[in-house]
């Protein structure tokens, strides 16, 4: 059961309107007696990030107009004052007061749009394993964060299944695939970043399921929480690819095979820098031998930044982040006791992710100005952008 409860995130004043399809007439919502203008707002669910409209007469609070905002609606600006949109059953007008109450409303319903799409997930979820991990691993990899956040929740999650089946993957190499796996033909250029751009979203996705039950990540303001997404979202995929690379053979899970890295030599010279950064990278954060509750709590870590770009409450995204680091630490002291310097090690490499996040923005950017008809998922879209970069 989700917990939270319904905040208006604007307010404007305007005749609500509905579309009477027998005359191919607009009419007025509600009772005709009571004519004028409504006080129509937008609520936000803190709790599960649903939206929906409620219009009520000010003249004697009636309500005109409460219907849900689902992520597919299409809201058409049809004049500066005169907004509209439909639902399966209606079609709703809005006849605002005036041009900044429309175009507030029309700010706010971009950004509940953008965030429903931010935190959509599609049903069935593909198969986690090909790059992130499996729905019971993660719960695993959950349940070990829970436990080892000091002080912060209960030692409440027994999923044994999830820990064997975790252990089944360890012990059966990199997502139980082997090396001898057959892989396809080169790809050109396009297709390469096509199908990375895919493997991405998809290991993406999970970082939002992932960041979602990070204890106090939805307490957080909904414009921090997709500005942590944003910004970290990356970042967490480059860890995670230490699940997925075999450093002795060089090579990576990349959908249902194992490929070397030389496969993807259709990359240019710059891009091809930025691939051998990133796997320089993960080896040496395989180095480390970091258990799951080590990566999950430097994941956490390294998306609670408060030194983020565009946020808003930093005094409660670095008290989140203190409890992370500190939970961080007292694992490590647990498990790498001859190895101190772990800890700093891993706080300099915290570095080098933001700067290969900054690179694939720039790269990204470059390839989508010299192959503009090619279409992006379009969470990829939400997420990557040279906006995304840091001042």
């Amino acid at each position: 059961m989700s917990t939270g409860s319904e905040v208006p995130i604007v307010s404007a004043r305007a005749n609500v309107m509905l579309y009477d399809d027998p005359t191919k007439k607009w009419v007025p919502a509600g009772s005709a007696q009571q004519q004028g203008l409504s006080k129509v707002q937008i609520y936000r669910h803190t709790g599960n990030n649903t939206f929906r409209v409620v219009g009520r007469k000010m003249a004697n609070h009636e309500v005109v107009i409460n219907c849900s905002i689902p992520r597919t609606l299409k809201y058409n600006q049809a004049t500066p004052t005169f907004h509209q949109w439909r639902d399966q059953r209606q079609v709703y007008g809005l006849n605002f007061a005036n041009k900044e109450d429309a175009e507030s409303f029309a700010q706010a319903m971009k950004s509940a749009l953008d965030t429903l799409q931010l935190f959509y997930m599609p049903q069935p979820v593909i198969c986690i394993s090909k790059m992130f991990t499996t729905s019971l691993v993660l719960t695993a990899i959950i349940c070990n964060f829970n436990m080892t956040m000091n002080g912060y929740v209960q030692r409440a999650c027994h999923d044994e299944e999830a820990l064997d089946l975790a252990t089944q993957f360890q012990s059966n190499g990199v997502f139980g695939y082997t090396p001898e796996a057959a892989y396809g033909p080169p790809q050109s250029h396009k297709q390469l970043w096509m199908e990375v751009a895919e493997k991405i979203t998809i290991a993406v996705q999970q970082i939002i399921e992932f960041a979602k039950m990070i204890p106090g990540f939805m307490d957080l303001s909904q414009d921090d929480q997709i500005m942590l997404l944003k910004a970290g979202s990356f970042e967490l995929a480059l860890i995670r690819c230490c699940r997925v690379y075999d450093s002795s053979k060089n090579s990576v899970v990349f959908g249902n095979t194992i490929l070397p890295l030389e496969v993807f030599d259709a990359f240019n010279d710059e891009e091809t820098h930025l691939r051998d950064s990133i796997f320089e990278l993960v080896k040496t954060l395989l180095a480390f031998n970091l258990n799951e509750s080590e990566i999950a709590l430097y994941s956490a870590l390294i998306l609670i930044r408060p030194d983020r770009p565009g946020l808003k409450e930093l005094v409660d995204i670095q008290k989140l982040y203190e409890k992370i680091l500190s939970s961080l630490k007292g694992e490590i002291v647990k498990t790498h006791a001859d190895n101190q310097d772990v800890l700093n090690k891993l706080m300099q490499i915290a570095w080098t992710l933001r700067n290969l996040s900054a690179q694939h923005i720039v790269l990204l950017n470059k390839f989508k100005m010299s192959a503009p008809d090619m279409e992006f998922p379009p969470l990829h879209k939400e997420l990557f952008s040279v906006e995304g970069l840091d001042s």
